[in-house]
């Protein structure tokens, strides 16, 4: 990976974030209860799911052609 790393909460907002290129360990501490509370408040995967949406990237493998083609 190139660096610069960072651990996002479920708000969006940066935990924390690696200061370099370099090799780095970051660490935050996880609330994970305020996963829950987003998940089930903010953002409802289950709600908001739309497989027919994803499909053409879960069924197709390799690139399509090109329009040119």
């Amino acid at each position: 990976m190139v660096g610069q790393s960072v651990i996002i909460a479920p708000s969006g907002e940066i935990a924390a974030q690696a200061v370099s290129l370099g090799d780095e360990i970051i660490t935050a501490r996880c609330d994970l209860d305020l996963g829950k509370r987003h998940r089930e408040t903010i953002f409802s995967f289950a709600k908001h799911r739309e497989p027919d949406a994803c499909r053409l990237i879960v069924e197709l493998k390799g690139a399509l052609p090109s329009p040119e083609a």
